[in-house]
């Protein structure tokens, strides 16, 4: 396994370790038109005495009143603190919408915590052999196939084989694909002895792989198994890349693998629920199996047949202050490049607001937008060990959601279920602002923007002062701020003042051996990603380098600093369609590696390379040698006419130690034209409320 040298290690262990303040949302100290509440009753008025029940029978009243046309100013409902498990989800649509002046509002109580749960509570247990203990569920025989538990709000682990293993949760707890006779396929693998066993007791054993290259994983469901070939062929849609040598896997949903704290088995047939407590008053904590696949759906309504008149937005609604747990994921999703279930939907949904809410281990994304959603703002949420990524918005072509603000939000540890996943990821969506968001400790991407071909691009969009700490960590061809370009067309996109430290990556050989870190960049312009302004951007300790163009035209990279990539601080990748590209008045500085680096060399790749600063401690990269640059030397380099007006010289940053990269007012930097971020804008602490929102 290789590692960073140990200078790194340390400025891992160092950077972003505590937990930033979230930012406060406005008071909910409005008058309360209805109020919820867990002793309510639907009967009830609904007001704070007679509070009613259910958000559904509060958003019939509204409706209600909305209809007297008499109410004046926002329409509020009020939630009073406490769990409320939702048989269904909260559907509003275009006759439960707003104004802007005024918006009706969903929100907690001041001061007090409201759940919203997606599951249902598991009781009546009793010890049975050994450590674990039993309970009856006969919703199980009828079809409730659940495949999370949480404790205490702690998802537990289903049980598996090889156990996870806590001490090194990405690269420990894995089996491997077996290298057998023929061709890899997509629906079939060879497994190691004793890798896949005889479990008479579980007839739906489900694996975990990353196929192919590591880029995704997927989870397969098992056809059969045979053990004297030691052949397992697997089914569901899933099953959409090889399955090669060295691939890692695990199997869960075993009872015969269920042997240390923390796991669990649903008998489906016999409708009873198995686990292994980590305290023995765990059913004082509360045992909850999620039922739903989302809490809130906001959802306009279509054109009419034959498009004789435009959808109608469900607009100016509010959803504030609520924590939303236990949902459920999906086992086949339309695509493992994009799982798409979400807590809330917004769906031709408009000026809407979703605001100082916590997602804490749902199953899917806290937030989905689609289907020509415009001008909505996810904003001040924390979303952690979600099962999916923290907002995600998708839509081909004319239907893609535009113009939303995702800004001052705490997203981490999340893709706990599926991979391929980031903290904002847009697939497609234009005119959309990325903001002030801190985004730590995800399998894949920070944050993605994906243009899949003409007429379906993600243009327009701006991503910028949010912070990046510890991204793809078990994935790899990555970066942490992403984009996509098959459409082959300048975007316009603009990724400005974002910190992204320690981009990690992970890859398997054909032997099992783990790559980690392993092939990733701080900023990828992934497949002819053109017309991109990279500007104003920290970046550190990447693999391949600070900032990539593959294939990609018209870009510029301007005024980042871009330090310690394992093997070259900027590359370029691929001549065809490649051109006119700029890198001016960067502030490269690395121990190791080549300063730039670019295959199949051609003059056109760049327009411009001046104006930069470069600096290796205790070297003199003016006489260094080897692949240093494209042409080699740096002499070489300048001689080309590249550079000539760059300097070698320390940038004299104030501490980079602990990762502080702004410049003493002495340096060499400021001579060149470099212009230093406002570091204080980044993340969430940068964060302000925008001025206009209810």
């Amino acid at each position: 396994m290789r590692t960073f040298p140990a200078f790194v290690i340390g400025a891992i262990l160092m950077a972003g370790c505590q937990r930033p303040g979230l930012p406060a949302s406005p008071s909910t100290r409005l008058e309360a038109d209805f109020v919820v509440a867990t002793n309510g009753n639907d009967a009830w008025t609904g007001t704070a005495e007679r509070p009613f029940a259910t958000l559904a029978r509060a958003r019939d009243a509204v409706r209600k009143l909305k209809a007297t046309g008499t109410h004046k100013g926002p329409i509020v409902v009020m939630v009073r603190g406490g769990t409320y498990y939702l048989n269904e989800p909260l559907r509003l649509g275009a006759k439960d919408s707003g104004t802007a002046g005024e918006p009706v509002i969903y929100c907690a109580a001041p001061d007090e915590e409201v759940v919203l749960s997606g599951g249902r509570a598991i009781t009546g247990w009793r010890k049975g052999e050994g450590q674990v203990w039993v309970a009856e569920v006969p919703d199980a025989r009828r079809g409730w196939n659940f495949r999370q538990l949480f404790v205490g709000g702690e998802r537990q682990i289903r049980a598996r084989t090889p156990n996870f293993d806590p001490k090194h949760p990405t690269t420990g707890g894995w089996a491997f694909v077996q290298k057998g006779q023929g061709r890899p396929a997509k629906d079939r693998f060879h497994f190691k002895k004793g890798d896949i066993g005889n479990w008479p007791r579980s007839p739906e054993p489900e694996i975990h792989i990353f196929p192919a290259w590591g880029w995704v994983n997927a989870i397969l469901s098992v056809d059969r198994i045979d053990h004297e070939q030691r052949i397992v062929w697997v089914k569901n849609r899933n099953c959409s890349q090889e399955l090669r040598p060295g691939n890692r896997y695990f199997v869960e949903n075993v009872f015969e693998a269920l042997d240390q704290p923390g796991e669990w088995f649903l008998d489906r047939r016999e409708g009873r629920l198995y686990y292994w407590p980590r305290e023995p008053d765990f059913e004082k904590r509360g045992v909850v199996a999620p039922v739903l696949d989302r809490l809130i759906e906001i959802a306009g309504e279509r054109t009419t047949v034959g498009g004789a008149s435009p959808p109608r937005f469900a607009e100016h609604i509010v959803i504030r202050g609520f924590t939303f747990r236990h949902t459920t994921y999906s086992l086949e999703q339309p695509s493992v490049y994009t799982p798409s279930d979400a807590v809330i939907w917004l769906r031709r949904a408009r000026a809407c607001v979703v605001e100082g809410c916590k997602f804490l281990g749902v199953g899917g994304y806290a937030v989905r937008l689609s289907e020509k959603s415009s001008k909505n703002s996810v904003i001040g949420n924390e979303v952690g060990e979600a099962g999916q990524g923290g907002v995600l918005l998708v839509g081909p072509g004319a239907t893609q959601p535009t113009a939303n603000l995702i800004a001052g939000n705490y997203i981490h540890h999340c893709g706990r279920i599926w991979k391929h996943v980031a903290g904002v990821y847009v697939t497609t969506g234009s005119g959309n602002r990325i903001a002030h968001n801190t985004i730590t400790d995800v399998p894949r991407y920070g944050i993605s923007l994906k243009s899949f071909g003409p007429g379906n691009g993600s243009h327009r969009n701006v991503v910028e002062f949010n912070k990046l700490l510890r991204t793809n960590l078990e994935t790899n061809d990555t970066g942490a701020i992403e984009t996509l370009g098959r459409d082959k067309a300048d975007t316009g996109n603009v990724i400005r003042g974002n910190l992204i430290l320690d981009v990690v990556g992970l890859k398997t050989t054909e032997t099992g051996q783990m790559l980690t870190p392993h092939y990733t960049w701080g900023i990828y312009l992934d497949d002819y990603s053109s017309g991109t302004l990279v500007t104003g951007n920290i970046v550190a300790r990447t693999v391949r380098g600070g900032v990539h163009i593959h294939l990609g035209r018209n870009n510029v990279i301007e005024n980042n600093i871009l330090v310690d990539g394992h093997l070259q601080q900027f590359e370029c990748n691929g001549r065809e369609f490649m051109t006119n590209n700029r890198f001016v008045r960067n502030i490269v500085v690395c121990r190791q590696g080549n300063l730039i680096r670019i295959s199949r060399w051609s003059e056109n790749v760049l327009s411009a390379c001046d104006y930069n600063l470069y600096w290796r401690p205790g070297a003199d990269l003016a006489r260094a040698t080897g692949n240093l640059t494209p042409k080699g030397s740096w002499e070489k380099w300048r001689g080309a006419g590249y550079d000539t007006h760059s300097l070698i010289a320390d940038p004299l940053f104030i501490d980079p130690t602990k990762d502080d990269y702004r410049l003493k007012p002495g340096s060499p930097a400021f001579k060149l034209g470099f212009q230093p971020t406002d570091v204080s804008k980044i993340g969430v602490e940068g964060y302000r409320r925008p001025a206009g929102l209810p």
